[in-house]
């Protein structure tokens, strides 16, 4: 199986499982809550396809940009991390607002040239805008 994450969407975390073609996909919207939910919500959503981390042999995400800077970011982290201990190939797909199928179609063909986990980074499209503390 391979696991499609897309988390560059406003507040929603997707989803998407599938061989051949997508079997099952999950579409939640989380609000600001990416970071508490979406390792449960991956954990869930494969219980519910009848899957086991083991069942997964590769793993597509959205890179962006798109979404918030944190979620993005979360999304990256857990494929890469995902890929690394299951020892499984992972790969990223830019673009704004990308489909699931569109993730699919675009990284499932990159996905079978390869054979190892890489490292991939976000792409957020301009800088975080992440402020400097207030001076007391």
């Amino acid at each position: 199986m391979l696991l499609i994450v897309q988390t560059a969407v406003p507040n929603r975390i997707q989803l998407a499982l599938g061989e051949k073609s997508i079997s099952a996909t999950l579409d939640e919207e989380v609000g600001f809550h990416q970071s508490e939910v979406l390792l449960k919500l991956t954990e869930k959503f494969l219980r519910q396809a009848r899957c086991t981390w083991q069942d997964v042999r590769g793993i597509i995400v959205a890179l962006g940009p798109g979404g918030s800077f944190t979620a993005l970011r979360l999304g990256v982290v857990m494929a890469n991390t995902l890929a690394w201990s299951l020892k499984i190939p992972n790969v990223g797909v830019t673009g704004e607002k990308k489909t699931l199928q569109q993730l699919w179609e675009a990284g499932r063909k990159h996905l079978e040239a390869s054979s190892r986990p890489v490292i991939l980074q976000p792409h957020y499209g301009q800088p975080p805008s992440i402020t400097k503390p207030k001076k007391k």
